[in-house]
């Protein structure tokens, strides 16, 4: 059986994060729209970075905000060179501004970071599809957008909002993520640890953005760079759904998400391809 499919809410979710630049943040629910007409079970959030990445790029060459970027300024840069379009990708993050510590840097110079892994498909970490090249995807959108117009635009509903982010408390007495790795013949399952006292259960994962974080017991955070954001948010969606591994923990106030893991609660990792777009 498939992993469950990443809706548009989720793959926004994984792009946006609390602070996220504004110019991203108008970039990504423009691409949002385009994309949600087309958008179905075999989308990943790596389309809809990539083609955010593109509205951003010529939002700040233009120098106007993402909105007001005509619809055939878009098209003409997916279009034009798609060979060229990382270059003038990482010019545009520089001239924004985008610094290495900010996650749109990891977005822009990183696609894997936010590719979604199926963990039921035995051969994932061996197939790389062509179109995850930033090259291959702006053929591929190019496609998606093809004679759309800007009335057509105009036309379309509006994008899914920004999630907020996520919380899930792991239970002190047996809650744990695991870690899935998956190739052709079987797959293996690792708890997160922490990297300083080693804790495998308790504490929580906070997803914000593309962002993974785990905090163990004793206080100690570490981000957790072998998880997309995505994948943790459509595993613990799935985990709802039939009320297995999590339940909704009641509104506390705090500006996030909060849910409970009482179970183990599995997610894949993200296949080692390495960069894309260094």
């Amino acid at each position: 059986m498939r992993g469950s499919p990443t809706t548009l809410p989720t793959a926004v979710g994984a792009l946006g994060w609390s602070g996220a630049p504004q110019r991203w943040e108008q970039a990504l629910l423009r691409a949002a729209r385009l994309l949600g007409p087309s958008w179905g079970s075999g989308q990943r959030p790596v389309v809809l970075a990539a083609l955010a990445l593109t509205v951003h790029t010529a939002s700040v060459e233009q120098q106007r905000p993402p909105a007001e970027v005509p619809l055939e300024t878009v098209q003409h840069l997916l279009r034009a060179d798609p060979a060229g379009l990382r270059s003038r990708i990482l010019a545009a993050l520089t001239a924004d501004g985008v610094d290495r510590a900010d996650p749109l840097w990891g977005i822009g110079h990183d696609l894997t970071r936010v590719q979604e892994v199926d963990p039921d498909l035995g051969d994932v970490l061996l197939d790389i599809a062509p179109e995850a090249e930033i090259d291959g995807l702006a053929v591929l959108l190019a496609g998606l957008l093809d004679g759309m117009t800007a009335d057509q635009e105009r036309a379309l509903p509006a994008p899914p909002g920004l999630l907020p982010p996520l919380r899930i408390e792991l239970d002190a007495d047996g809650g744990h993520i695991q870690q899935t790795r998956t190739w052709a013949g079987g797959w293996s399952a690792d708890a997160i640890r922490c990297p300083v006292c080693r804790a495998p259960s308790g504490g929580a994962l906070i997803v914000d953005g593309p962002v993974v974080t785990y905090a163990c017991p004793a206080g100690h955070t570490s981000t957790v760079r072998t998880l997309a954001a995505s994948d943790v948010r459509t595993a613990m969606a799935a985990s709802i759904r039939t009320d297995t591994d999590a339940e909704p923990t009641p509104g506390t106030g705090l500006p996030y998400t909060r849910l409970r893991v009482t179970g183990i609660l599995r997610v894949p990792v993200i296949a080692p391809q390495g960069a894309l777009m260094r």
